[in-house]
């Protein structure tokens, strides 16, 4: 018995360590986005239109932060689904972005979701938007981050 007990130590540690590193995403789930977004922008062609949602609040306050994307066409209001994006998030007062290249994964119906965007000074970023795929395009969605 005392054996046995020796050797499950270790294992209830071990096994309490594996559930703490990886006892989940600090992302918040898409369904607790708030219900209007943070900020809608046109296109820079007038192509689209880019609705952004930030969680787990809205403003986001610095650190990383989740999006959501959704994107319409601008002359049909329709969804705009199979574009690509590259994200370069960039703070214009500072001069300087951020290392980390956020992820972008299509949802369906227009929405996007953005994730592993490093906001991590309070102020304005500018959220620098190269769009290609069935439209190609570009946009600036402006993040106030607290």
């Amino acid at each position: 018995m005392t054996r046995l007990r020796a050797l499950a130590s270790p294992l209830v540690l071990a096994a309490s360590a594996l559930v703490v590193a990886c006892g989940g995403d600090d992302a918040p789930p898409p369904s607790t986005f708030p219900s209007a977004p943070l900020v809608t922008v046109e296109s820079r062609d007038g192509k689209l239109s880019l609705s952004m949602w930030t969680a787990p609040e809205q403003p986001p306050s610095r650190g990383i932060v989740t999006a959501k994307m959704h994107v319409t066409h601008r002359d049909k209001g329709t969804p705009a689904d199979g574009l690509r994006f590259a994200i370069v998030p960039e703070m214009p007062s500072m001069g300087h972005g951020t290392p980390t290249v956020p992820r972008t994964t299509e949802k369906g119906q227009g929405d996007y979701l953005v994730e592993d965007l490093d906001l991590f000074m309070a102020g304005r970023w500018d959220l620098l938007i190269t769009i290609t795929g069935e439209v190609t395009d570009a946009a600036v969605v402006p993040i106030d981050v607290r």
